[in-house]
């Protein structure tokens, strides 16, 4: 039973990561202008965006979760 809960838990947070790391892809992209390359095209600066998005969303998902705004696990 325990593994269960591990895995639900791990999907919920997968998912509210992703979440918000859409959100703030798609903000960049409509407020910033900030087009991505194709994949195959990726350099320096790129690398940089991304990184700075998946940054940004880890640690605003940790604030949320030591606001005690969204529960760190739904299954306890």
């Amino acid at each position: 039973m325990a593994d269960e809960k591990k895995i639900v838990n791990l999907i919920y947070q997968s998912a509210v990561l992703s979440g918000v790391a859409i959100g703030y892809a798609a903000l960049t992209k409509k407020l910033l202008k900030i087009k991505m390359e194709s994949m195959d095209k990726v350099d320096l600066s790129d690398f940089v965006k991304i990184a700075s998005v998946v940054s940004l969303s880890n640690w605003s998902v940790e604030m949320l979760y030591d606001k005690g705004i969204i529960p760190r696990d739904i299954v306890k």
